[in-house]
């Protein structure tokens, strides 16, 4: 109003903005303060996340190419890169990414959990369960890890219910369930009150 602007008022003006869902003007915001301060990440990230949760994922792409260019180290938009790949199933090159992202630091639980959805996706649900219980160890107590795992071993009692091993299906759902039962003590989050109740339905069809 008083025809002043800065970095901090653009940036926290789309902060104010996307939480009432009026995303245009959100993004506009950010575009503004990335120009005030193009050297700010926080800024990339936020577009990135912003133009992601919208569907537009070449936008999202562009932005985290850019961002690569200007910040090479940094983490943040290597994991980014790495969900964006998920996402339009380029696994092996998202793999690439998790491993460069596993050998800099181990104990980092979301690049455990991405690698973990990778496997997912791919139908090797061993090796999804292994990668999500190893990102429950360092961070156990997170409820969409424990979601996460739910949902895997939802899927391989659904494999054992159809090979006839009724048995263990219902010891897989049974922890699936215990799973989501945490999860929904710790955050009470439709999707996974959702979760809860349909393997619930499953267990009560067994």
């Amino acid at each position: 109003k008083s025809g002043k602007e800065s970095y901090e008022t653009h940036y926290l003006a789309g902060h104010a903005n996307w939480k009432i869902n009026d995303y245009k003007t959100a993004i506009g915001h950010w575009y503004s303060a990335k120009k005030n301060r193009p050297q700010d990440l926080n800024v990339y990230l936020d577009l990135i996340k912003a133009h992601n949760s919208l569907g537009q994922t070449k936008v999202a792409f562009s932005l985290c190419r850019e961002g690569l260019k200007k910040f090479p180290d940094s983490r943040e938009l290597k994991l980014s890169l790495a969900s964006l790949l998920i996402k339009v199933k380029i696994s092996l090159k998202a793999l690439e990414v998790i491993e460069s992202l596993k050998s800099e630091d181990s104990n980092d639980y979301r690049s455990l959990a991405l690698e973990s959805k990778i496997y997912f996706d791919m139908g090797n649900y061993e090796k999804a369960e292994t990668g999500i219980k190893w990102a429950l160890a360092i961070s156990p107590g997170n409820p969409n890890l424990m979601n996460n795992h739910a949902i895997i071993l939802e899927r391989i009692a659904e494999l054992k219910r159809a090979g006839g091993d009724k048995a263990g299906a219902k010891k897989n759902l049974e922890e699936a369930k215990k799973q989501l039962e945490l999860a929904v003590a710790k955050e009470n989050k439709t999707v996974f009150s959702d979760n809860l109740k349909r393997v619930g339905d499953s267990l009560n069809v067994l």
